[in-house]
């Protein structure tokens, strides 16, 4: 069976021209750069090459002169051999044989000009990276049966046809490394590949010094216009990054952060590329690459997701910070799931019967994965900071798309539960910081005293738990929403005192993004729109039943004042990746959409969920 990895290495190898070059619209990288590097891995010498060697700093420039058919050539590692290469980047079929130069190309070659060369025999390679039928095969064959196998100089010659399968089977084999890529890439690339392999994924290194330098290798990657071999070059640059990894837990999870970012870059350049193969180009690499894996991790972690405490900390080893790594462990698997269940519901709608009850399948299977989690991993009910209103808003919609009504209102009922215990300070797990800042959230379980910088009296999440209870039926709904509101944001006991150590009211706040979010998110930080506080809707103790038509009443109203600028035409879980890889928040219109349908009723494009 072909891997993922020789799929995708076959599809970097037919994006190649035949030659190597610069123009003014960017550089040009050939097959005959391969077969050069290729070369120097089987340790053979260059005799001929099609281009001017350089520095790396420079350009490698094409040879405007042919050479009687010969492309490059190499004496062998014994010193005993000629070892020529005729390429061709078109297909070996009956009409290309003479339209492209097959035949005049392989006779010339045949008769290379060996006088200053102490060799006893010539190989000559057709090796050509397009298609091929049985006639062009034919034809070759019957080329090498008709030349003699010793020529005018009285050397043996014999022929060998490399086509796409046997590039790639050497290339694979001899050239999986750094050296595959384009002159100016290899070398910042293998600079990278030594780090992957020194760094420990998640250490200080591997955060401010990998990832940025990851980050500056792609923006390299993408400085000149988008084109094929650009876009399927990403894959082939990741699995060669895996072969360098330490064969670890944490290296799988570094891979797949990699991956991640690099997905993308991909998807920051989606809107700007014009050519409708290029687009599918890149969606197929989400889904055969970035999804495949994302199914295959998240299936790795499932027994601790299910495990009763699978998801645990040994506390002698980080002491009061248990809690909190139990917290950033689960809820970045949670993120992972919501991310791949997002996906495959997008995909129901595109695929035929059958696959549409595997997919169906898939997704109530993670709907029980996270119904067993939220019974044996206390962490799942642990937010720590405001931004996990995204991996909040995962659960409920995984359990609301699989019709688990039931367990939506246990999940809220035991949401309110744990936030009470740790909004009246009997938890060493501080509340939801508001700046998103889990260094804060350390400090403050480390030291039980608050840092200064610290904000736990204004939250969208409280705001998005409060919208989402809308989606359940009425006579639970006003129960939580009281529970919701007196508890946790006004800080009262069911006798209406005071329940808290200092008295502090939570100012419930919306977002609304700025225009062009959809444009940035891919790439960075997005936290500059609007914040909209709903000044708790001017509710009190004394009509706190008012809470839901007020609640709904100022959603409806941001609607109306904030229509949504986002373009949907990217799947709503690239969306959902941008937001956890870059800290940012998760416009209201993603849940609203779905909890609130009748205010988006006039919205061209909406999110599907």
């Amino acid at each position: 069976m072909v891997n993922n990895k020789t799929i995708f290495l076959t599809k970097y190898l037919v994006s190649l021209t035949e030659r190597t070059r610069s123009e003014k619209r960017g550089r040009k990288t050939g097959l005959d750069w391969v077969i050069y590097n290729l070369g120097i891995q089987k340790g053979w010498t260059p005799h001929r090459l099609p281009f001017h060697r350089s520095s790396y700093d420079k350009e490698v420039k094409s040879k405007t002169e042919a050479e009687f058919g010969i492309d490059i050539s190499f004496i062998n590692e014994s010193c005993n051999e000629l070892i020529i290469f005729v390429l061709k980047d078109e297909p070996l079929k009956n009409d290309t044989w003479n339209k492209n130069n097959f035949d005049s190309d392989l006779r010339m070659a045949s008769k290379p000009d060996i006088t200053n060369l102490n060799v006893s025999s010539i190989k000559i390679i057709l090796a050509y990276n397009k298609d091929e039928d049985r006639n062009g095969i034919i034809l070759f064959e019957n080329f090498v049966k008709n030349t003699p196998d010793i020529v005018e100089n009285k050397k043996n010659i014999s022929f060998e046809r490399w086509n796409l399968s046997k590039i790639v089977s050497e290339v694979e084999t001899d050239l999986f490394n750094p050296d595959l890529l384009p002159q100016h890439l290899s070398g910042v690339f293998s600079y990278l590949c030594s780090q992957v392999g020194d760094f420990k994924y998640a250490s200080d290194e591997w955060v401010n010094q990998l990832i940025p330098n990851w980050k500056r290798f792609l923006k390299l990657l993408f400085e000149e216009k988008i084109e094929e071999k650009r876009i399927a070059l990403i894959p082939v640059i990741l699995f060669i990054i895996k072969d360098f990894q330490k064969d670890t837990a944490e290296s799988k999870i570094g891979w797949l952060e990699l991956i991640e970012i690099a997905m993308l870059y991909l998807w920051a350049n989606f809107r700007t590329i014009e050519n409708t193969d290029l687009k599918n180009q890149i969606i197929l690499i989400w889904y055969t690459l970035y999804i495949t894996e994302l199914e295959l991790y998240i299936s790795k972690n499932e027994i601790a997701l299910t495990t009763e405490h699978g998801i645990h900390s040994q506390k002698f080893q980080v002491g009061n910070l248990a809690a909190l790594n139990d917290s950033v462990l689960i809820f970045d698997i949670i993120g992972k799931i919501g991310i791949l269940t997002s996906q495959l519901n997008a995909l129901i709608d595109l695929v035929e019967n059958q696959v549409k009850v595997e997919l169906s399948k898939k997704i109530y299977h993670y709907s029980e994965l996270i119904i067993k989690c939220l019974k044996s991993n206390p962490a799942i009910f642990r937010p720590l900071i405001d931004l996990h209103h995204i991996q909040l808003y995962f659960i409920w919609i995984i359990l609301y798309q699989t019709k688990k009504y039931d367990e939506i209102i246990d999940w809220f009922y035991g949401q309110e539960t744990y936030l009470m215990i740790r909004r009246i300070g009997n938890s060493t797990v501080p509340f939801i910081e508001g700046r998103n800042r889990l260094d804060l959230v350390a400090e403050y379980a480390a030291t039980n005293e608050k840092p200064y910088e610290f904000i736990d009296d204004a939250s969208c999440l409280i705001e998005m738990l409060l919208e989402l209870t809308f989606s359940i039926e009425e006579t639970e709904r006003k129960k939580i929403q009281t529970k919701l509101f007196k508890h946790i944001v006004l800080g009262l006991g069911d006798d209406d005192k005071n329940i808290l150590k200092v008295e502090e009211i939570i100012d419930l706040q919306s977002w609304e993004p700025p225009e062009d979010w959809d444009q940035r998110i891919f790439l960075e930080n997005v936290t500059d729109g609007i914040s909209i506080s709903t000044n708790n809707f001017n509710v009190d103790i004394n009509n706190i039943d008012d809470i839901e038509s007020q609640l709904k009443t100022f959603v409806n109203n941001v609607v109306k004042k904030f229509p949504s600028k986002i373009r949907f035409d990217i799947p709503m879980s690239v969306y959902f990746l941008a937001c956890i890889k870059n800290n940012s928040p998760l416009p209201p219109i993603f849940w609203r959409s779905t909890v609130f349908p009748e205010f988006y009723k006039d919205l061209e494009k909406k999110p599907q969920n």
